[in-house]
């Protein structure tokens, strides 16, 4: 990479639009409780149709900030 140049710049001149988690996850998303343990959240990564599921709050939300 050039000095001074960044990929995220580089990506905002060219016009490219960064893909937003909502637009790739489904509604039946597994995410980890904010209270889930690393056991219980390894055992979830464990089932091949779960890659890093995110961590929710109590809401089952993401967080926003």
């Amino acid at each position: 990479m050039a000095a001074g140049q960044h990929p995220v710049e580089n990506r905002r001149r060219r016009g490219d639009v960064m893909t937003s988690a909502r637009a790739i996850m489904h509604q039946g998303a597994e995410c980890n409780g904010e209270s889930d343990t690393l056991a219980g959240a390894s055992r979830k990564m464990l089932d091949p149709h779960i890659g890093s599921p995110p961590t929710c709050g109590a809401d089952d939300r993401l967080p926003t900030s």
